[in-house]
């Protein structure tokens, strides 16, 4: 007998067409807003994401660039019609049961996110061709009439703007003070001036006079041994770090990812690899930011991707930003050595904040003494992230980069409220999906106690890497554990963790990976 084809459900058949229509990877760093540019000798920017890797245009001076505006313009409309199109479809078919069902709930909220980022990108089009070398002809007054209309699309993804909310001006205000009193020594007396004068000032005089103006009480970061922090400060080369993560991902996790080196702007997880910029960057890191990304790519990113594959018919793009960025950088703050206490999320808030206070050339100022103060080395392009989806002019920028502080106040606020941490686990979806995803594993015959998932990863690998071999053993990381989660119930995670240990400490010894 011939073997029959199994017939694919309404929704199996939309799935599938979404998956090759929107989904396939062609939107990817639109929809996650990580622009990429490209510096042009005369000094100004091109957006090789929206111009080349999505409309085909790479970067030439010969580019008619009204052509290009065109072009890139057609084409985000047709992915507009199509998203369209499909969110028509899913409202009218019958779903074949309760699986179904609530997966098209999940769906429907991405695609509609999804359709806000893409009228974003359309409306700030002109923009973006202006920060090379297009004139967009509009006079200032139209052109805060489309950055209301931007930010209006902006707020439903990503909420509102830091200066109208009070309580993130505070937190906000207060980390300035204490990032310029810890280190205004590394700023000139004129520099010391201007940053207390202007720039403290400002933002102080956004906050309500009416209220109570509270300080924010800052925790100290635990103190590892001096030997342990030399071992994490040990820089790891390319070759060896590809090492590491390709023997985490395949032979301890099985999880079947490729780590490959490419030219791109940022670290990314795809359907089946890890890539790493292949610039010069990233030619060797510390064994702390190797382990911090192998708790943040690895064991968040990585394996919810494959949870996606195996219970949610591998669509990858379920509205999760809120709970995979706030969860993965929560993973990343804990592998600092922090306790809970000492995470806090106002770091992410004040460079937003100024972006929306300081006009461009105050701004640029800001950032140069900003980054003197936090070690860093100011680039231009920390600007251009600031401005993604806006003109360089004016009072205005981005605010996919402030959901990260308020994403992982979500996961603290989430896990010191006592839920299972297991439930993170479950798929790249959003935090408000969590109870849907815990229907599915119900009407499909399994439970949590089913799940292989990987609790804590990242810390065992760390203890493993500062901790003495003749020192480590099982029952001193579950203490040490126990008492930096103290807010965690341990009852149902005890057996997972001990399997966990015995596994990767045997591929430890045996590869030396650190």
């Amino acid at each position: 007998m011939e073997n029959k084809k199994i017939k694919k459900s309404d929704f199996e058949k939309i799935l599938q067409s979404i998956n090759d229509e929107i989904f396939n990877g062609q939107l990817t760093d639109i929809i996650e807003v990580t622009y990429a540019y490209k510096k042009m000798s005369c000094g100004n920017y091109w957006n090789e994401t929206l111009f080349w890797y999505f409309a085909g245009f790479r970067f030439d001076y010969s580019h008619d660039l009204e052509q290009v505006s065109k072009i890139t313009s057609q084409k985000l409309k047709k992915k507009i019609a199509a998203i369209d199109k499909f969110l028509k479809k899913l409202q009218k078919i019958t779903y074949k049961s309760k699986q179904e069902s609530i997966k098209s709930k999940i769906l429907i909220w991405s695609l509609k996110y999804s359709r806000n980022c893409l009228e974003i990108a359309l409306l700030w089009l002109p923009f973006e061709l202006s920060k090379a070398w297009f004139d967009h002809g509009y006079t200032q007054k139209e052109a805060q009439t489309i950055v209301k209309q931007i930010e209006k699309l902006e707020k439903k993804n990503f909420w509102w703007k830091i200066s109208h909310n009070q309580d993130e001006l505070v937190l906000a205000y207060n980390y300035i003070l204490k990032v310029f009193k810890d280190w205004k020594w590394l700023l000139n007396s004129d520099e010391q001036k201007e940053f207390k004068n202007t720039y403290i000032k400002a933002i102080k005089n956004l906050l309500d006079p009416t209220k109570e103006l509270y300080r924010v009480k800052y925790y100290a970061t635990n103190k590892l041994s001096k030997e342990a922090e030399e071992k994490l400060a040990a820089n790891v080369t390319r070759w060896n770090y590809t090492k590491i993560f390709k023997t985490v991902l395949n032979d301890i996790l099985w999880l079947d990812f490729e780590v490959v080196h490419e030219e791109r702007s940022s670290i990314y997880d795809g359907p089946w690899f890890l890539s790493f910029p292949s610039s010069k960057t990233y030619d060797s890191m510390t064994l702390r930011r190797v382990i911090e990304l192998i708790g943040h790519e690895i064991e968040v990113h990585c394996f919810n991707y494959r949870m996606n594959q195996r219970l949610l018919w591998n669509f990858r793009w379920a509205w999760n930003l809120e709970k995979e960025e706030g969860f993965a950088m929560t993973v990343e703050e804990f592998l600092k050595w922090k306790k809970l206490e000492d995470i806090t999320v106002t770091r992410h808030f004040v460079i937003v904040l100024a972006s929306e206070v300081f006009e461009l050339e105050e701004l640029k100022w800001f950032m140069r003494l900003y980054s003197k103060m936090t070690w860093k080395k100011y680039m231009f392009q920390h600007i251009l992230r600031q401005k993604r989806n806006y003109p360089l002019e004016c009072k205005w920028g981005q605010h996919k980069d402030v959901t990260y502080g308020r994403w992982i106040q979500k996961v603290l606020d989430f896990l010191k409220n006592g839920w299972d941490m297991r439930e993170l686990y479950l798929w790249k979806i959003s935090l408000d999906d969590i109870p849907k995803a815990k229907k599915l594993l119900k009407y499909s015959g399994r439970h949590m106690s089913d799940l292989n998932i990987p609790i804590f990863f990242g810390e065992l690998i760390l203890y493993l890497a500062i901790t003495p071999p003749e020192k480590s053993n099982c029952d001193h990381f579950l203490k040490m554990l126990k008492k930096k989660y103290h807010f965690i119930n341990f009852d149902k995670l005890d057996l997972l963790i001990v399997k966990e240990f015995v596994k990767v400490k045997v591929s430890f010894d045996r590869l030396k990976l650190v």
